[in-house]
This record gives structure tokens, sequence and C-alpha cells, in this order.
């Protein structure tokens, strides 16, 4: 596969897994996620990871359970914290730059 397809379908499971995970939407994702309780306290105890299921072969690890876990536990914190969801299609910066006021040859009129 391309290197875009396989960023694309990562960025799709990872969004999927941060709605499901946060809004409970859709339900049916949901009940796929499992929140990783840490058995001692660690530094990344805070951060919210989800548990990793054991699988035995490839074709169960192309799961959405499986995957999203092993996706989202991939980003760093920051990322996972986050609220604000950045589609890459916008990532550029589309607010109008302001108005600079015209000035002539001669200075301003």
């Amino acid at each position: 596969m391309h290197k875009k397809v396989r960023q694309r379908i990562s960025y799709k499971t990872a969004e999927l897994a941060r709605r499901a995970n946060t809004t409970g939407v859709p339900a049916y994702l949901k009940e796929h996620l499992v929140q990783r309780v840490p058995s001692r306290q660690t530094r990344s105890a805070a951060s919210p990871l989800l548990f990793v299921p054991r699988l035995t072969t490839d074709f169960a690890r192309r799961s959405f359970s499986y995957a999203a876990p092993v996706i989202w536990n991939s980003l760093p914190t920051e990322v996972m914290l986050c609220n604000i969801l950045l589609s890459p299609n916008r990532l550029t910066d589309t607010t109008p730059a302001p108005q600079q006021p015209s000035v002539g040859i001669h200075g301003a009129l």
C-alpha cells in the first residue's frame, strides 16, 4: 500500500477511537475499546491508554479492537488529551490576512 493510504487509514482509525472514547458514539465501536487500568502508579498512568488484546493471527490484528488501541497508544500524550479535531484537509490557515491600508506612490491619501 502507498504511504499516504496507510497514513489516512491510521488517521481515520485514531479519529474513530478518539470519538468513540470521548463521546461514546458510535456505540458499536465504543464496546471494542477498553481503558487500560495500570497496576501501579507510573508517569504514563495519567495518559488515557487503551488495552491492547493479545491476538495470535495476522487476520485478527486487522480488527478495530486491536488496531485502534495500537494506533491510539502510539500517539503523544498531548494529542490524546486534545479535544480539538483537526482535519488533515484543514491543516492550512484559512483565516484571511488583515487588510493593509492602501498607500499610493506619494504616501497616504
